[in-house]
Parts: structure tokens; sequence; C-alpha cells
């Protein structure tokens, strides 16, 4: 069996909230997706080849665009 390095990023759920379905959307990044087609999972498949540090998240939160 291959040594296989994943990272899985859950987002906080509520208790009702089950992952419904996973699609690969690109090479090796699998979303997880509730009955709603809402993301609720990321996971990244050899993670430490395609992350140059594994060991540290970082994450940014992009503004929408707000109508005036």
């Amino acid at each position: 069996m291959p040594n296989l390095c994943l990272f899985t990023f859950t987002f906080c759920l509520p208790k009702d909230v089950e992952i419904d379905e996973s699609d690969e959307e690109t090479p090796s990044i699998i979303l997880d997706f509730d009955s709603n087609r809402n993301v609720v999972g990321i996971e990244i498949l050899q993670a430490s080849k395609r992350i140059d540090n594994p060991q540290t998240i970082e994450y940014m939160i992009a503004q929408a665009a707000m109508a005036s």
C-alpha cells in the first residue's frame, strides 16, 4: 500500500449536517458537499507534495463585494 499523506479540513458543522456527496474537482483535491451542495469539507491527497509546509495552515477569508 502506498504511503498516502492526506490533509482533511472539515468546516464546523451543526450535528445534523452530513456529507452527502464528495467530488474530485481537480486531481487530488476532493470537495465534500452537504445535501444543499454547500462545501462542508476539503481533502488534499498527497498534501506533503502539494503544500510547502503541511504542518502550518494559513487561510484568508475574502470579502464579498457589497452592492451599493
